[in-house]
C-alpha cells in the first residue's frame, strides 16, 4: 500500500493529532521450533528495544482475524538477559530487525506508521 508520508501527517497534524515522534525499535522474535512456527496457530516470545525501554511480548496467533491473537507484555530490565533466559528455557532465535516507527494519538486511537 502506497502511503504519501507528508500528507498523512499534515491530516493528523489537521485533525489535532499528538505527535509522538519517530522511534527506532529493535525486535528480537524466538519460539519453540520450526514446525510450530509454520502451522496455524502460531506462538512466540518478542524483545523489542524502544525509546521507552525494552518489553516483553508472548503472543500467541490462534486465528487470522482481528481478536485472533492472545497476548502478555511486560517491561523488562535488560534485552540481553532475557535473551539468555530464553534460550536456557529451551526457546530458539528467529529473527531480528529494526524498523522506524512514527506515533500519533489522535483521541483514544493510536496510529503507527511504520
Amino acid at each position: 500500500m502506497e502511503i504519501d508520508k507528508d500528507s498523512l501527517i499534515k491530516k493528523l497534524n489537521d485533525l489535532g493529532a499528538r505527535d509522538l515522534g519517530d522511534d527506532l525499535l529493535r525486535e528480537t522474535i524466538f519460539y519453540y521450533d520450526k514446525e510450530n512456527w509454520r502451522e496455524g496457530s502460531v506462538k512466540f516470545v518478542r524483545i523489542r528495544e524502544t525509546k521507552h525501554g525494552v518489553f516483553v511480548a508472548y503472543k500467541h496467533h490462534e486465528k487470522a482475524a482481528v481478536d485472533g491473537a492472545h497476548e502478555i507484555e511486560f517491561r523488562a530490565d535488560n534485552a540481553k538477559t532475557v535473551e539468555r533466559f530464553l534460550e536456557a528455557i529451551g526457546l530458539n532465535r528467529f529473527r531480528q530487525q529494526e524498523k522506524k516507527r512514527h506515533t500519533f494519538i489522535l483521541d483514544k486511537v493510536t496510529v503507527d506508521r511504520n
